[in-house]
């Protein structure tokens, strides 16, 4: 079976390096500072409603940045995540990544949340995220030293 493609063409070193401007993000932020959420409220006749996840601003920026630069592109990204769904949170498959793989892993993280709302908050608190940004300082330094 044929792997999905992906785009690394369309990535510049400018977009690049804004990604990583949210290194510090997610090196030193604590668990509850990427936002909140999902959560269940009940009313005062005692329904329960459902509260979708918010993002801090640093985190919403962070995912729009991935939209503006081309980290999130179209690829059946959810046949692609269902393959590899224990690697994509495994240091040794992140570490593994080139260029193509980055784009795969944000691009599945960040389209799976609107399936699982509370996704990409979780892969933000576990350090996921943080080792995909890691992976791109290191593929960036070897590309651009």
């Amino acid at each position: 079976m044929r792997e999905q493609e992906v785009s690394t063409s369309t990535i510049s070193n400018h977009g690049i390096r804004r990604l990583l401007s949210f290194l510090p993000v997610f090196d030193h932020c604590d668990e509850a500072g990427y936002g909140d959420g999902p959560t269940v409220a009940l009313s005062e006749n005692g329904k329960a409603s459902i509260v979708p996840t918010a993002l801090c601003a640093k985190a919403s920026e962070f995912v729009t940045a991935c939209y503006e630069e081309n980290f999130v592109q179209p690829f059946d990204w959810g046949k692609w995540a269902d393959r590899h769904t224990s690697d994509l949170t495994s240091h040794a498959f992140i570490a593994g990544a080139d260029l193509g793989g980055i784009i795969k892993m944000l691009t599945a993280h960040i389209r799976g949340d609107r399936f699982c709302d509370g996704h990409l908050l979780s892969v933000m608190r576990d350090g996921t995220i943080l080792k995909i940004l890691q992976r791109l300082r290191e593929i960036h330094s070897a590309r651009d030293p």
